[in-house]
């Protein structure tokens, strides 16, 4: 599960970098479709390496936090800039269309698509912690508005007296 949120990550960073570079208004839908169309032929395996001095050049990092206690175990990957309003939209139909999933078969079959990946990272996990016996809400993705960041986030509760934040 913390490999997919790194992974989303590093694909949101190449994202702005190649919408930046597009001189793309990720506001604007039409410079999105644009944009999306050049990321997915850009996700390549092959292509990905040749980012990395962009992505260092315009700081574009990621951190990871894991925080491990007795009653709880809280791994973070927080984006220093907030989602695209086309991502918030995107990410919310995926985790809509999760809830009720319980194999990635099933959610791929019914709603994966092609803008990023199917969006099955965010079923996988999903599914990971409802197999698990864990609330689903203990995966959540949001910007955080003071931060200004994107940060997605999974808790797994090791005691029954632990209250999540959600």
């Amino acid at each position: 599960a913390i490999r997919e949120l790194v992974q989303n990550s590093s694909k949101a960073n190449l994202k702005r970098i190649l919408f930046n570079e597009m001189n793309l208004n990720p506001l604007d839908e039409i410079d999105y479709s644009k944009g999306m169309e050049v990321f997915r032929r850009s996700i390549v395996e092959s292509k990905i390496s040749s980012y990395r001095k962009r992505i260092r050049d315009n700081d574009l990092f990621f951190t990871v936090s894991m925080e491990c206690r007795p009653e709880v175990f809280i791994a973070s990957v927080k984006n220093r800039f907030p989602l695209f309003p086309a991502e918030e939209i995107r990410i919310r139909d995926k985790f809509s269309h999760a809830k009720n999933i319980d194999n990635l078969y099933d959610f791929y079959m019914n709603y994966g698509d092609i803008a990023e990946g199917a969006g099955m990272g965010i079923a996988m996990v999903e599914i990971l912690l409802g197999q698990a016996g864990i609330d689903r809400h203990n995966f959540t993705i949001f910007t955080d508005p003071v931060k200004n960041e994107t940060v997605a986030r999974v808790i797994v509760p090791f005691s029954p007296e632990y209250i999540s934040p959600r």
